[in-house]
């Protein structure tokens, strides 16, 4: 998947500097003014996805043929054999650039904004044909943000705080991200579609719970509460006691980013990529003691546990008889792809 998404990213890239050649020589078609500018004297620079079809019919032929097709070559198996054909699928391109909400630059506090109002907790997953327009910035913000949220939520979740406070400290977080709004740093959004604005409207319903204190068993020892709580923030979770309360999990979110993430990293995600790697790794050692695994034998762990029933609620993990195969593939899943980064990460490794 990883690199499936990154040739995809390459051949946007190769058709956004092909349009972005022709700003000088074509810079009639460049400087049209939009239909919705209202003075002529607050024109600002025309973005490639404000183009219209007419514009980038224009530019097609101005740069001839068979360099859009060998950009367009890298991420379709359609021959276009006419400037028509080509310019139809670069303005297909443009479209979708437009209708993407996510934040563009590397802006960590806007990432933690958007993951209030489009993130797990209200419900929604992560669309991968949103990371193809992000830059290697954004989507280290985005891993960071991702991150953060799920060890920090994880590690809150044993704290005895209640649903009311967790929602008030959830408020007054959306509330910090609304002031910033109005910075002058604050990235772009761009989401100019009417389907798009549907498609990204918030559900009305309370995050907070998720991070309010559980009553587990008294039996459980501090590291199984510490599994629970993790799962709870990564994987799809529900809370049957309240209405409309549904988490899609941190989790998706996290593989999303793992499939554009620049490698190597820096050191600052570095470290954090390390204590999500440690992270895990303790919860694996966890569970394989609570199933009594020990030893190199492939798959034994996972042949512990029975899958997860498709016709149940997502759990509240709550207690052990929670845990089924898929938590024990996620945390699999996330140490061999952080084991990755790290293998081509040498030059900047930190010891475990």
């Amino acid at each position: 998947m990883r690199e499936y998404v990154l040739i995809l990213r390459y051949g946007i890239e190769d058709v956004e500097s092909l349009l972005e050649e022709t700003r000088q020589a074509q810079s009639m078609v460049w400087n049209k003014e939009s239909t919705d500018c209202t003075s002529t004297h607050q024109r600002q620079r025309r973005e490639y996805w404000g183009l219209t079809g007419k514009d980038v019919r224009a530019l097609v032929r101005s740069v001839g043929l068979p360099r859009f097709t060998q950009a367009l070559a890298e991420f379709s198996d359609v021959v276009f054999n006419s400037r028509l054909s080509a310019a139809a699928a670069v303005y297909s391109i443009l479209s979708r650039r437009r209708r993407v909400g996510t934040p563009m630059d590397y802006n960590i506090k806007a990432w933690h904004e958007y993951l209030n109002t489009h993130g797990p907790q209200r419900g929604y997953a992560p669309r991968l044909s949103d990371l193809l327009w992000l830059s290697a910035a954004s989507t280290s913000a985005m891993f960071t943000a991702t991150a953060s949220r799920l060890l920090r939520g994880a590690r809150s979740c044993t704290k005895p705080t209640s649903v009311s406070d967790a929602a008030e400290d959830d408020r007054a977080s959306y509330a910090e991200s609304e002031n910033d709004s109005r910075s002058s740093d604050r990235p772009r959004f761009f989401d100019n579609t009417e389907n798009a604005a549907e498609e990204e409207e918030p559900v009305t319903t309370r995050i907070g719970w998720l991070s309010a204190s559980v009553t587990f068993p008294p039996t459980l020892s501090p590291d199984q509460r510490a599994l629970l709580s993790f799962l709870r923030f990564l994987m799809p979770t529900s809370h049957t006691s309240l209405e409309r309360t549904s988490s899609a999990g941190y989790g998706v979110w996290l593989f999303a980013a793992f499939s554009a993430l620049d490698i190597p990293l820096d050191p600052d995600t570095d470290r954090l990529a390390h204590d999500l790697f440690r992270t895990c790794c303790r919860h694996l050692r966890t569970l394989a003691d609570w199933q009594g695994v020990s030893g190199s034998t492939r798959d034994l762990l996972l042949r512990k546990l029975h899958p997860r029933t498709q016709t149940t609620a997502p759990p509240l993990y709550a207690s052990l008889d929670d845990i089924c195969r898929e938590d024990v593939l996620a945390l699999y899943t996330i140490v061999v792809v952080l084991a990755r980064f790290f293998r081509q990460n040498q030059d900047h490794f930190i010891p475990l």
